[in-house]
This record gives C-alpha cells, structure tokens and sequence, in this order.
C-alpha cells in the first residue's frame, strides 16, 4: 500500500457565523482557520468568509475534508482552493 505524501493546501468557503463546536471540529482535523471575513449580504444577514489550511493529498481532498468537517455544523458552501 503506498502512502500518499501531504502537503498544506488553503481552502475557500462561505457560511453563517462559525459556532465553538465548528472550530474545535477543525481544530480537531487539524485544519486551522487562517482568516474570517465577516460581512453582511444585500437581505441583512451575517455570512463569512473562511481561509482554512489543511494537510491532503491534493486541493481536491483538501476541500473534501474540509466540507466534511464543517457540514453538519451549518450551511456552508462554495469549498475552493486558494490559488493566490
């Protein structure tokens, strides 16, 4: 079986406001949340949007990882690499 080498990759998305649990459930994947950019949409309601860094194989299963973390603490969506 061949082990895939990991490398740090920055991931995208947007979302209500993180919850503690969300964070710890990061934390706890190893992803870190670089930055948040609060900001409030056309209709009034507060959405953010994330930098996170996470270890993977390649952008595609670092944003897999990511939206798998965060998808059962809010509705969060639009996971892309950061390709700055």
């Amino acid at each position: 079986m061949t082990v895939g080498i990991s490398s740090p990759f920055s991931v995208l998305f947007s979302g209500p406001p993180m919850t503690r649990n969300a964070r710890e459930a990061l934390r706890l994947a190893g992803i870190s949340v670089v930055r948040c950019y609060p900001r409030v949409t056309p209709d009034g309601e507060m959405r953010d949007d994330y930098r996170v860094t996470v270890d993977a194989r390649d952008a595609e299963s670092a944003c897999t990882k990511v939206r798998r973390t965060v998808e059962s603490h809010g509705a969060y969506w639009g996971f892309s690499p950061d390709v700055q």
